[in-house]
């Protein structure tokens, strides 16, 4: 059995500046610009659907 390498699971405060922010947004509140099928999905999960389509004539 191999030793756990630790600098690939964790770095320090001068690596972790270097990488870019993950920013959390509300559904309500996405930033632009939203895909189309992103922003169907959003809505159709919060409506309660737990299915959507988008894109498909019939």
């Amino acid at each position: 059995m191999s030793q756990l390498d630790l600098g690939k699971h964790f770095s320090s405060a001068s690596e972790q500046a270097d990488r870019p922010q993950r920013n959390h947004w509300s559904a309500e509140n996405l930033p632009e610009p939203i895909v189309p099928y992103t922003r169907a999905a959003i809505a159709g999960i919060q409506a309660g659907r737990v299915y959507t389509e988008l894109g498909w004539e019939r």
